[in-house]
């Protein structure tokens, strides 16, 4: 597995895209990474993601996001006297993260998270439907 992050790359460069994403989620030193265990994504993860979102960075940020949200979500609390580590906060703060960049960016194409349209009823019977509850 490979880390790749320069970012003095230009945009002609394979890892140029791999780097815009790690410098968006702030893993961007080898061995000093946002997983729970300190590692880094992967260059052949956000290659993946970037490919299925049709090289779309902010995109591919908030697939990372969702995913290291899931990561994070299983580490437990830690209180060790006045210690404390509060590791299930930092799940949701990748989920909150994912979340206002959804709003700004739009979900992403695959794999993001799921999301709803609303639908309103609108054909010959939708008038008498509203007064009998069924629209």
């Amino acid at each position: 597995m490979t880390f790749t992050y320069n970012p003095l790359l230009t945009s002609g460069n394979a890892f140029y895209l791999v780097s815009r994403v790690r410098v968006e989620l702030g893993d961007t030193v080898k061995d000093a990474g946002v997983r729970p265990d300190g590692a880094n994504l992967t260059d052949e993860e956000l290659t993946a993601w970037l490919t299925e979102e049709n090289d779309h960075v902010m995109h591919t940020v908030i697939r990372a996001c969702n995913a290291l949200a899931r990561m994070w979500s299983n580490q437990v609390n830690i209180t060790v006297g006045p210690l404390k580590e509060e590791f299930s906060k930092v799940a949701g703060n990748w989920s909150a993260m994912a979340k206002s960049l959804t709003e700004q960016y739009g979900p992403p194409m695959n794999g993001g998270s799921g999301f709803a349209v609303a639908s309103a009823r609108i054909d010959g019977y939708s008038e008498k439907a509203e007064e009998t509850g069924f629209g």
